[in-house]
């Protein structure tokens, strides 16, 4: 499980690299995976930091009271609109989770899980993916999803 500090250093390094800006205005698809995805949001209360602004909403730290922190596992999601990125990608499909932060549902939203409160699990918008799961650890549908944002 990743440190809880982990998005500041991020966000410093890509100012670092200049690729902040280059980020904003890329034409190519860009995915964020776990983090990469909060890293799309405009704000996040992990670290108090601007993002990339990509998505609207603040990314929020589940509270340990209700939910499970960190939300480490395989579980379903919720398709709530069409998205290339799960062609051919059953409904009852599992993906592996690892996160303590989460950007709630927003107009991006297409995909959601829930932890006691429902969250984005896939944003997009544009040329710009985001997926709070991690699709590399998720088996055949992970890779079936990278696939298909390899294709796009």
């Amino acid at each position: 499980t990743r440190r809880s500090s982990d998005l500041l250093p991020a966000v410093k390094k890509l100012h670092l690299l200049n690729l902040f800006t280059v980020l904003r205005i890329v034409k190519k698809p860009v995915l964020g995976i776990g983090l990469g995805m909060q890293l799309l949001s405009e704000y996040s209360r992990e670290g108090d930091v601007s993002c990339l602004g990509k998505f609207a909403g603040i990314v929020e730290k589940f509270d340990n009271t209700i939910s499970k922190v960190p939300f480490t596992g395989n579980y379903k999601i919720r398709i709530e609109r069409k998205s290339k990125l799960f062609n051919d990608i059953e409904e009852t499909a599992e993906f592996n989770f690892r996160n303590s932060f989460y950007l709630p549902i927003n107009d991006y939203t297409t995909a959601y899980a829930n932890n006691e409160v429902s969250f984005s699990a896939a944003i997009e918008k544009e040329n710009f993916y985001g997926v709070q799961f991690h699709p590399e650890e998720s088996g055949k549908q992970g890779l079936a999803l990278l696939r298909n944002f390899a294709e796009l």
